[in-house]
């Protein structure tokens, strides 16, 4: 059954329309190092807004950014002594599969018979790991600390209910399962614990996906009939694999059924939208748009996306905010405007120059658009 039929009418009026039907050259021989690409947002975000934030790491880039614009965010919010993190450190938050998501939502609103929150912590000798967090074995506790910090973790789902937003990042689709419990865990566990044959590997399908990503929504909506949803699919790379394919061949399955599954979920939830971070950033110049690891993205490609996101959703502009000058000042440093850059640079010379002394590749690159000269 198709998502969507129009009429031919219909079909050349929105090519029309469409500036980016095609695809654009490269320019003077090189690729771009990200794409502007067009989206319509179907609400906007108040300057108050409260948003929730919950994916892989790449979702922990956009906390980052929304941090500095000062909006409230439930994923900073909790307690660090409960987490064992070091200060506004999430990683450990990171949600990889569309299956980890549901798992806490179902416990945080009470929709998992028979699987209470404990069968999330797994023994290794004296220690618990968590098999919905991302952690490490040297980060292990003990019982009644594991159960704080996930007790903690998971009541921090309940924030939906009183958000603006939710911004939920899809990651990956390779992922491994308790058999003694039947959950599904957030990561691959541990050496030391793969040596039980209580976890299996397990590749999902579209149709897990899907299944996942609908139960996600429809509990979202129904705790919180009034929240915007902005879905994405996170550009950063699965980092290893442990199947027989290629890192690549795998990792390219994880993003095609993700970015499939989305489209389907747009078409059945007209209220949600989707920001296309995974496309600016995969059909960018990848030397721009990821890390030396070829895994994760670079900080100047993530602050682009997202500042991008923000332009066309603030119901105010950006500027108006004491970190958006900055902001977009990076974002033109990004883009190779020199001119755009030195006037934000005029414009407000303490806190872009604040940002330069933090940050000295940013003034290197700045300074090699537009010459030392210029910031005398």
């Amino acid at each position: 059954m198709p998502l969507e039929t129009i009429s031919i009418r219909e079909a050349v009026r929105r090519s029309r329309h469409n500036a980016q039907r095609e695809q654009a050259p490269r320019l003077h021989g090189q690729p771009a190092k990200t794409l502007n690409l067009w989206c319509e947002p179907s609400f906007k975000i108040r300057r108050s807004a409260r948003i929730f934030t919950v994916g892989s790491c790449f979702a922990r880039h956009v906390e980052a950014v929304l941090e500095e614009f000062g909006f409230p965010l439930p994923a900073l919010e909790l307690p660090s002594k409960a987490l064992g993190l070091i200060g506004k450190d999430t990683g450990a938050l990171n949600k990889y599969t569309p299956m980890s998501i549901e798992n806490e939502l179902r416990w945080a609103f009470g929709d998992f018979p028979g699987v209470p929150v404990e069968h999330a912590l797994i023994p290794n000798q004296q220690k618990y790991w968590d098999g919905q967090l991302h952690v490490r074995m040297n980060d292990l506790l003990d019982y009644q600390a594991a159960l704080a910090r996930r007790q903690a973790v998971n009541a921090s789902y309940e924030a939906i209910v009183s958000s603006d937003l939710a911004i939920i990042t899809f990651g990956l689709v390779e992922t491994w399962r308790d058999a003694e419990s039947g959950l599904f865990l957030n990561e691959a566990p541990p050496r030391v614990l793969m040596r039980d044959d209580r976890f299996e590997l397990v590749l999902v399908s579209f149709d897990d996906c899907l299944a996942s990503g609908r139960y996600i929504l429809n509990k979202v909506f129904e705790v919180n009939p009034s929240i915007n949803v902005i879905l994405t699919v996170s550009p950063v790379s699965l980092g290893t694999t442990f199947s027989s394919d290629p890192l690549q061949v795998r990792n390219c399955y994880s993003k095609s059924v993700l970015r499939a599954v989305v489209e389907h979920l747009r078409h059945e939830f007209p209220r949600i939208d989707y920001y296309p971070s995974y496309e600016r950033i995969m059909y960018a110049d990848r030397s721009s748009a990821f890390d030396e690891d070829e895994v994760h993205v670079t900080t100047g490609a993530v602050n682009h996306t997202v500042v991008s996101m923000l332009e066309k959703y603030l119901d105010t502009n950006i500027a108006e905010f004491s970190e958006g000058a900055v902001r977009l000042w990076w974002k033109a440093v990004f883009e190779g405007n020199g001119e755009a850059a030195l006037a934000l640079l005029r414009a407000h010379p303490k806190r872009i120059r604040k940002r330069m002394d933090r940050f000295p590749n940013l003034k290197a690159e700045f300074e090699s658009l537009v010459g030392p000269c210029e910031l005398d």
